[in-house]
């Protein structure tokens, strides 16, 4: 009720606008105006009778659950209804409902950029990219404990962006799989700018060292399987 403008489709009914309530201890939500802005009508006051049921997710921060969608950018399928950022840890659960996608290409809900984000991320169940655009920037470390059936790279690109730790990247197969793999780890370059590969890692489509150190030995190595430039 503080004036704020939240949307929604009306694709289906009834329909549902997510509006972020901060604290989740809020009484009470008035409805005040009803707009369509493609058609520019505006509700008349006798149009906004009854009542509205409002949600206030409160469970832990980055844990995915999937209760309504497979779509990352969507708050409601995050325990504690938001979506996370690089300093947020992210467990993708096993117990969640749907598997976690991210496309921008196809969300409402996606920022401008279509950037997906973590900190940490453990995969307990599938994670998939999907279009050209779809990109997930991580600012700590990668853990797969599905193996392959873990995460499908698809087109897009997983990028290690820390300004402040060393990364790595792990998996409970044999080897990690992506189609663009970036390498942007600004951290102290005497101390910490280090990404660590603890399995071998391959590349189907461009890898890219902007900055940083990819740490590999003779055991866990990185292939590019075709002709990408290297950054």
């Amino acid at each position: 009720s503080d004036g704020s403008v939240f949307s929604g489709t009306a694709a289906s009914s009834p329909t549902t606008i997510s509006v972020p309530l901060l604290p989740a201890t809020v009484g009470a939500v008035t409805i005040s105006q009803l707009t369509n802005t493609s058609t520019g009508c505006v509700s008349l006051a006798a149009d906004r009778t009854g009542t509205a049921t409002v949600t206030a997710l409160t469970g832990t921060q980055g844990v995915w659950t999937g209760a309504v969608s497979s779509d990352w950018f969507n708050c409601a399928n995050w325990e504690n209804g938001a979506v996370p950022d690089n300093s947020i840890d992210v467990l993708i659960a096993a117990s969640a409902t749907n598997p976690c996608v991210i496309d921008p290409n196809n969300s409402t809900y996606a920022p401008a950029g279509g950037i997906a984000r973590a900190k940490n991320i453990t995969i307990n169940k599938s994670l998939s990219i999907n279009g050209l655009q779809g990109a997930l920037y991580v600012s700590g470390n990668w853990q797969n404990n599905l193996g392959p059936a873990g995460f499908n790279a698809g087109f897009g690109e997983v990028k290690f962006m820390s300004s402040t730790a060393k990364q790595s990247i792990n998996t409970s197969g044999a080897t990690e799989n992506f189609y663009k793999l970036s390498i942007a780890n600004t951290s102290n370059q005497l101390t910490s700018d280090e990404v660590t590969l603890l399995k071998p890692v391959t590349v189907a489509g461009v890898f890219t060292l902007v900055k940083g150190r990819l740490l590999t030995t003779s055991s866990n190595s990185l292939t590019i399987v075709n002709d990408a430039p290297t950054g």
